[in-house]
Order: structure tokens, then sequence, then C-alpha cells
């Protein structure tokens, strides 16, 4: 993945997954990197079809957690439907 000046690291790893199974991956948000961690690591979906991540910005310490449906490519915040990102 080739990074630019505006991309952050992360860390990210599936919610049920130990911190020690954490990645770096960098992105210019939250979602960019949930999104690029799913296409470098494929994670198993749920029987839903869905994912979810818990992400760490490396900078701040900032956690947030998404669910993303695999098969859409929709992502929410994790404890909300999964929608279609706007636009």
């Amino acid at each position: 993945m080739t990074t630019s000046t505006s991309d952050r690291a992360f860390c990210v790893r599936a919610l049920h997954e130990a911190r020690d199974h954490a990645h770096e991956v960098h992105g210019a948000s939250f979602e960019e990197a949930a999104l690029a961690f799913i296409e470098d690591w494929h994670p198993a979906p749920d029987d839903e079809g869905d994912v979810s991540l818990i992400v760490r910005d490396q900078g701040t310490g900032r956690e947030q957690c998404f669910r993303i449906d695999i098969g859409a490519g929709e992502i929410a915040p994790c404890g909300r439907g999964v929608t279609a990102p706007p636009g």
C-alpha cells in the first residue's frame, strides 16, 4: 500500500481478536483504515456477512468500532445498522 503525507497510521483488528492480532494500516480516516484492513487481511465474516473491527489511531490512541457488510461494502459504527455511505 502506498502512503501519502495525509495518511495516518492505524492499528486494526477484528473485534473478537486480542490486541496482539492487530495490524498496522495507513489511511486518511478511520473508515479508510478499516476498509484497507479488509482488503489486506480478508477477515472471515460472521453468519450475516459482516465483519466488526476495532480501529485505533496510533497518534492519538482514539479507538472506533465499525461493522462492515463485506458483500455490499457498506460500513457503520458498531451497534447500528449497516448503511450505505452518503452520496
